[in-house]
C-alpha cells in the first residue's frame, strides 16, 4: 500500500477494507488500458456495466465495486464517482433492471447473421401459401381440375415415402351411372418442385381422413389456392404458379424494407422519405439517394443469398409498377389495405410492426427490436468486421461520433469478453 494508504488506515479504515478498494481500483485501470478508455464517468460507467453483463455481478456487488473505487479515490484525495450526476442515474437505472439507459438505443441490434435470419422467416410460406403450393403442383401432376381438388379429402390422398398415391374421387352423376375412382401415383422429385413433399407439410398442419383437403377451395371463391391455379392454367409455367403461389405483396415488401434498411443502416424516417426514384440498380448493388444525407449510399449485392438487397428491391418494385404504382416520385414503401398496396408512405409503427412481425417468426421473441435494431445491427456489424469508426460513420451517415464509439466499445468488450473465455 501507498503512504496515503497507510496513513488513512490510521485513520479509520481498516486495512483489509483499504486493500480491496485497491484491488478493486486495479481492475477497473486495467479494463480502461485494455480498452483505451478515459478515467472518467464514462469509463466507469462502461466498466460497471462490464461487470454486469459480462461478469453476472449483481446490482448489489456492482455496487459494492463502486464503493471500493470511490474509497481508493478518497484515499488519493480524489472526490468519488458517486457525487457525479451520471453515475447516480446509472445506478438509479441499475436498480430498476435498466442499467443502460441512455448509455445504448433502446432497440437491440440486429446482427447480418440475424437479419438473414428474419428474411428466411419472412419469406417461409404460411399455412395458406402451403395450401395453394399443393394444390398448384398436385393439379400439374394429377390433372384432376379444380372440381377435382375441391371433391378430394385426405383419405383419398396415401402418402408414401419417395411417393404418393392419388385417388381422385368421380364427380357427381345426376344419371345413376357409377363412375370408377382414378388412382394417380406420384413420384417424388429433388427441389422445391416436389409434389409429394409439398401434400405433406400441408397434411403436417393437421389434417384428419374426412377432412376436405382444400377446404377453402370452392366454385365460387378467390382465395389464394384458385388464384394460383389461374396462374397455371393462363401460362402453363409452373414455377410461376409456384411463386404466385408461395409469395405476396407483404413479403415482398418486408424482405426489400429489411434488406435496404439494415444495408444502409437508415433510420426509420429515412425509409419513410425515400422515393422509388431515390434507389437506382448499378452494377455494384443500390444506390440509395438518402434525403438529408450528403453522400449517396451504397448497398452492395449478394447474389445467390435470400437477404440480397438488389433481388429484394427490384422484385418489390416490380409488385408497385404492376399496381401502376412505380413512379419515381412515389414512395419506396407504401402502406398496405389489407393485402394491397396504397401507394401513401408507411407509417413509423408501420415500419416497426414489419421488423417486429419478423423477429417474431425468426424465433427471437426476448430481445426488444424495433426498425432502429437494423441501423445499430449494421453499425456493430462493421465494428465487428474491425471497420474503422470513420467508414462506420460515413455507412450510417452519422454527424457525432459520439454514439458510434460508444457502439465500437461495447462491440469490443464482448469480443474481448468472448475471447478471454475461450483462452485466447
Amino acid at each position: 500500500m501507498s503512504v496515503e494508504t497507510i496513513r488513512t488506515v490510521r485513520n479509520g479504515v481498516s486495512e483489509a477494507r483499504a486493500a480491496r478498494a485497491e484491488k478493486c481500483f486495479g481492475q477497473w485501470q486495467r479494463f480502461l488500458g485494455v480498452m483505451q478508455l478515459p478515467a472518467d464517468a464514462s469509463g466507469l460507467v462502461l466498466f460497471l456495466t462490464y461487470l454486469g453483463e459480462e461478469e453476472g455481478l449483481t446490482t448489489r456487488q456492482v455496487s459494492g465495486r463502486l464503493e471500493h473505487i470511490d474509497l481508493a479515490r478518497v484515499l488519493r484525495g480524489e472526490e468519488p464517482f458517486r457525487r457525479l450526476r451520471d453515475v447516480r442515474e446509472f445506478m438509479r437505472g441499475l436498480a430498476r433492471e435498466d442499467p443502460l439507459r441512455a448509455a445504448q438505443p433502446v432497440s437491440e441490434p440486429l446482427y447480418r447473421e440475424l437479419v438473414d435470419a428474419t428474411i428466411q422467416a419472412v419469406m417461409a410460406p404460411d399455412a395458406d401459401q402451403q395450401a395453394a403450393i399443393a394444390a398448384v403442383l398436385l393439379q400439374h401432376h394429377v390433372r384432376c381440375g379444380t372440381a377435382g381438388l375441391i371433391r378430394l379429402r385426405w383419405r383419398d390422398i396415401s402418402l408414401r415415402r419417395g411417393s404418393m398415391t392419388v385417388s381422385c374421387p368421380p364427380p357427381d352423376s345426376m344419371s345413376g351411372k357409377v363412375r370408377a375412382v382414378r388412382a394417380v401415383s406420384v413420384q417424388a422429385v429433388n427441389g422445391e418442385l416436389c409434389p409429394v413433399a409439398a401434400v405433406g407439410r400441408w397434411r403436417d398442419q393437421g389434417a384428419r381422413p374426412n377432412d376436405r383437403v382444400f377446404a377453402t377451395l370452392n366454385k365460387s371463391g378467390r382465395g389464394p389456392i384458385r388464384k394460383a391455379l389461374l396462374v397455371l392454367r393462363q401460362t402453363g409455367d409452373l414455377r410461376a404458379a409456384i411463386r404466385y403461389a408461395s409469395t405476396s405483396a407483404l413479403q415482398l415488401r418486408a424482405r426489400a424494407l429489411l434488406a435496404v434498411g439494415y444495408g444502409a443502416a437508415l433510420t426509420s424516417q429515412e425509409a419513410r422519405s425515400l422515393t422509388i426514384g431515390d434507389i437506382e440498380t448499378a452494377s455494384e448493388g443500390l444506390v440509395l439517394t438518402v434525403p438529408g444525407r450528403a453522400y449517396p449510399s451504397v448497398v452492395k449485392r449478394d447474389p445467390g443469398m435470400p437477404g440480397c438487397p438488389v433481388v429484394a428491391w427490384e422484385e418489390w418494385v416490380d409488385v408497385l409498377r404492376a399496381r401502376s404504382m412505380g413512379d419515381p416520385e412515389r414512395p419506396a414503401f407504401t402502406g398496405f389495405h389489407g393485402f394491397n398496396p396504397v401507394g401513401e408512405p408507411m407509417s413509423q409503427p408501420g415500419i416497426n410492426a414489419v421488423v417486429k412481425d419478423a423477429v417474431g417468426k425468426a424465433g427471437l421473441t426476448r430481445g426488444n427490436y424495433s426498425f432502429s435494431s437494423l441501423r445499430w445491427g449494421a453499425i456493430r456489424t462493421a465494428f465487428r468486421a474491425d471497420e474503422s469508426i470513420h467508414s462506420v460513420a460515413s455507412l450510417a451517415a452519422v454527424k457525432s461520433f459520439d454514439g458510434l464509439a460508444r457502439h465500437h466499445r461495447r462491440e469490443h468488450i464482448v469480443r474481448r469478453s468472448v475471447a478471454g473465455q475461450l483462452g485466447l
